[in-house]
């Protein structure tokens, strides 16, 4: 993504394509969704920026994807951070583990009015969390879409307590969606719900979330319900390797071998 802006080359103090406003609506409904769905499954980031958003595309759509979730090491992330301006960034309190899990999905939320904000701003800040609304060009305040835009910076940005997380990425997607259909005068169609589609599809996903919830023998057996479901499935096979080689079970020239021989023959 931090390329992906960089190689459009705008300048955004003089002039904003429509087509780049409804990209900024696009990939920041996708990645609120996401991020949703994350944390209703007890999965946080702690370390999310633009550098962990990844690009690909479904026929003619792009598809913005949430890269790096490190589930075993996140409620290790300390609530600080080197940019001075999120809210928490000099907390001292101790905390229990509950609040401190609120906290980083805050964090989280936090993240994405930054990253929103850097996209309106056209470029990625050096240092995370030390850029402000502040540095919004003025030429944004020219155009209606930007209002929503605003408020969901507004929304995300804003945050002096604890209490307020629930409920904040339900509200910045809704809110975002009525307007991309109001502005755009089409529906947001690329809302590929996480454990929907082809079975296969849908036990590789449940076998993720029950891995990030530590239920590793569910995890494995929604993979081997793949398998047999589908024995070439790509993706089932993939994680269900690189599960065993980091758990030990395999080593590196088994992993490889395997590799060769069941995903890439």
């Amino acid at each position: 993504m931090y390329q992906y802006i960089e190689s459009l080359q705008l300048n955004l103090g003089i002039n904003v394509p429509l087509s780049y406003i409804e990209l900024i609506y696009d990939c920041a409904i996708q990645l609120a969704t996401g991020l949703e769905f994350s944390h209703n499954n007890g999965l946080i980031h702690g370390q999310f920026d633009l550098s962990n958003v990844v690009i690909t595309k479904d026929t003619d759509s792009m598809v913005f994807k949430i890269a790096d979730f490190r589930p075993l090491t996140s409620m290790n992330m300390p609530l600080t951070s080197e940019g001075a301006l999120w809210p928490f960034a000099r907390q001292k309190k101790k905390v229990s583990d509950a609040e401190k899990f609120e906290l980083l999905m805050l964090k989280d939320i936090y993240a994405l009015g930054i990253c929103i904000l850097e996209m309106m701003i056209g470029r990625v800040s050096s240092t995370k969390c030390s850029i402000s609304l502040d540095s919004l060009p003025l030429t944004w305040a020219e155009f209606p879409e930007s209002t929503p835009l605003i408020q969901v910076l507004v929304e995300c940005i804003n945050i002096d307590s604890i209490s307020q997380r629930k409920g904040k990425l339900q509200n910045i997607k809704k809110l975002l969606i009525k307007d991309y259909k109001k502005f755009f005068m089409r529906p947001f169609y690329k809302m590929e719900l996480p454990v929907i589609g082809k079975r296969t599809d849908v036990c590789n996903k449940k076998a993720i979330i029950a891995l990030s919830r530590g239920e590793d023998d569910l995890a494995l057996k929604l993979w081997e319900d793949a398998i047999k479901m589908k024995d070439e499935h790509f993706d089932s096979k993939m994680n269900f390797l690189m599960y065993k080689w980091r758990s030990g079970v395999i080593a590196d020239d088994e992993l490889v071998s395997s590799l060769q021989q069941e995903v890439f023959s």
